[in-house]
């Protein structure tokens, strides 16, 4: 067996859990256990019961009603949620040290921990999947080997975390060179020496390679591993690595599109900042999201330029043969402009005239353009003359189909072409066929009004 290894197993300093989460385990691993007795282990801990219902009552769960007992949120929440914060303000009770002056860094451990559990839970939500606690408590303990080698290696494996760096993604790396032994699997042993379930010891094993995790609980590990990304986009300096990865496994493993992903990254931050008050952990700093999205996307938009062979000034331009080809074009998109608008309509309408096919126009209406144009710059800068109501229609006039329908209103409103206008046949102006029923209509509104005659009622002697 490998001496480091043995050094942690036997170290009597590793993180244990009170007793309170231990009875909480027992009772939880029995399917038929009984809610009230569940209430009332939690309730003996009158901090513990403090913390849990603070944290029921925050605008995290989001409940219309406050929950003044254990009792009542269990029955308004559900026994997985209840369960998951009384082990997790167990586990951290028991881990966290503010005053160790040994060189571990407890704000960024909780950072991740913090920030992967709640964005696991809300990723697991937006996916329609109900384990969002457990994979909350997932994240949350993901880490605890390095607790455990911490505490039995001392400064040695201070060194690994030095020659790690900030980047969590090298730190196995440097375990398996340096002590041949990796976090996860130390963690996993504590966990199951815990006696928690297979849900929580999966996640915290194969939290560093998802796609390894077998079938049974897959999708917990894979919230878990999302959560991870989420983390690193809002730590890291350079987040674009991790939030292309968190876009592609995202939009891979649950159909989650990124404009999901971008909500699901501005929601973790502001949830994880309230977590940490409510746990009473100091997570250190970390980067805007809105920041951190806006450089993204600024960046997505310069690849799009590199890749169609343009730069600033120089609009991609269109395909070869393309029917839009020598027309103008947005300098920053690449979106067609109002000569390209014109050019499509008209080869459009040759084409469906020809081929007898249907043609279909799509009008977008960007309200209050002037004043996006203005706050955009460059992205609006252009001032696009296809936004007014009625522009579509004078363009598809000038395309030169002179057969297409005109409104009815410019039909109504002019005179009759031969002659003066009949005022028994005709109405604003529009002429009626005889016999028909708006010819009869007409009729009927130009008659006069028939008299009526009020005859007062005798009264009875």
């Amino acid at each position: 067996m490998n001496p480091e290894l043995e050094k942690i197993l036997g170290c009597p300093n590793l993180p244990s859990l009170p007793a309170v989460a231990l009875q909480v385990i027992e009772l939880t691993a029995d399917v038929d256990v009984s809610l009230k007795e569940l209430a009332r282990v939690i309730q003996n801990d009158q901090g513990l019961t403090a913390k849990v219902l603070k944290t029921v009552n925050s605008s995290f769960y989001g409940l219309r009603k406050r929950c003044a007992t254990i009792d009542k949120a269990i029955v308004m929440l559900g026994l997985s949620p209840v369960k998951s914060l009384a082990l997790g303000f167990s586990l951290a009770d028991s881990i966290h040290d503010p005053n160790d002056s040994g060189g571990f860094d407890y704000a960024s451990y909780w950072r991740r921990g913090l920030f992967t559990g709640v964005a696991g839970k809300v990723v697991a939500e937006r996916a329609g999947f109900e384990i969002g606690d457990e994979v909350f408590l997932g994240g949350l303990l993901q880490d605890v080997g390095m607790i455990a080698m911490y505490k039995a290696l001392g400064r040695k494996y201070v060194e690994v975390l030095q020659s790690a760096g900030s980047n969590h993604r090298d730190l196995v790396r440097h375990e398996l060179q340096m002590l041949d032994l990796q976090h996860p699997a130390i963690g996993a042993m504590l966990v199951e020496r815990w006696k928690l379930p297979e849900e929580l010891s999966l996640p915290v094993k194969y939290h560093e390679r998802p796609s390894a995790a077998p079938g049974t609980f897959q999708d917990h590990v894979r919230f878990v591993g999302l959560g991870n990304f989420v983390h690193d986009v809002l730590t890291l300096e350079d987040a674009k690595a991790p939030l292309q990865a968190l876009y592609e496994k995202s939009k891979a493993w649950y159909e989650l599109d990124s404009a999901t992903v971008d909500e699901i990254v501005t929601t973790v931050a502001e949830a994880g900042r309230e977590m940490a008050s409510l746990f009473k952990l100091d997570i250190g700093s970390y980067t805007d999201p809105e920041a951190v999205l806006a450089a993204a996307s600024k960046q997505a938009v310069t690849l799009m330029r590199k890749s169609t062979g343009s730069g600033e000034g120089n609009p991609p331009a269109a395909p070869e043969g393309s029917v839009l080809a020598g027309s103008d074009t947005d300098p920053l998109t690449g979106t067609v402009g109002p000569g390209g608008f014109e050019i499509a309509v008209r080869e459009g309408f040759r084409y469906a005239a020809e081929n007898d096919e249907m043609l279909s126009l799509v009008e977008v209406v960007i309200d209050d353009f002037a004043d996006l144009a203005a706050s955009q710059g460059e992205c609006g800068r252009r001032r696009s003359r296809h936004g007014p109501r009625g522009s579509a229609q004078a363009r598809l006039r000038r395309a030169g189909r002179r057969g297409l329908p005109r409104d009815p209103r410019h039909v109504r409103d002019r005179p009759p072409r031969h002659g003066p206008p009949d005022r028994d046949r005709t109405r604003r102006g529009v002429r009626r066929r005889p016999g028909t029923r708006h010819d009869r209509l007409d009729r009927a509104r130009d008659k006069p009004a028939p008299a009526v005659y009020h005859q007062r009622r005798r009264r009875r002697p």
